[in-house]
């Protein structure tokens, strides 16, 4: 037998204007990519060849993908991080597959920015301590 809330879930996706919804990842898109640029993170992707939705950061040596991801939780981001590829690299990707509200979308590429800094500051803190 197949799962009811999984058909149901099926249903609603189906039911959605596709069209419409790829529209609003795309401009929602745009606009994080470049308030991500204005606060000077680092995307990997070129606009050009990136897909819309998906966008991921290179972060400077000092801040460790994980402990940022970390502290974006605490704030109400989901940063994806945990891969292999990901881990290896010490990149982070925002993914736009669900919903989200406007206003969180808007704030995001600040609220990044500044615990990035908050990161590279603790580790200075911590190399510091070390010596």
């Amino acid at each position: 037998t197949q799962s009811s809330n999984l058909l149901a879930a099926l249903d609603v996706a189906l039911s959605r204007d596709q069209q419409a919804r790829w529209q609003r990842v795309r401009e929602a898109d745009q606009a994080l990519r470049h308030g991500l640029r204005r606060h000077g993170l680092a995307i990997v992707v070129d606009d050009s060849h990136a897909m819309p939705g998906l966008i991921s950061l290179a972060l400077p040596p000092e801040v460790h993908a994980a402990r940022l991801a970390r502290r974006m939780a605490r704030c109400g981001y989901q940063l994806a991080h945990r891969s292999k590829y990901l881990e290896q690299r010490n990149w982070v990707q925002i993914c736009l597959m669900g919903e989200w509200e406007t206003h969180a979308l808007d704030i995001l590429p600040e609220v990044l920015a500044t615990q990035t800094r908050a990161c590279a500051a603790q580790a200075a803190v911590q190399e510091q301590a070390d010596r």
